[in-house]
């Protein structure tokens, strides 16, 4: 793998992070071309599974009333 496969990655991986795992695909594409990336969704779709970055939905807090 070449420095910049390595490099998006990782920033990939740290963005994911920084949404608390609620990054989709298409967030991303548009939060990597901000910082200079040209990538597409496709792509980052693939990679994404590759990574075993996988959205997940957080539910709001529920008060149950008795």
């Amino acid at each position: 793998m070449s420095a910049d496969v390595l490099h998006l990655h990782r920033r990939m991986k740290a963005l994911f992070k920084r949404s608390r795992d609620s990054l989709g695909s298409r967030e991303m594409v548009k939060k990597l071309r901000e910082e200079g990336f040209q990538i597409g969704r496709y792509k980052v779709r693939n990679l994404m599974k590759k990574l075993n970055l996988k959205v997940t939905q957080h539910v709001a807090y529920e008060v149950l009333q008795p």
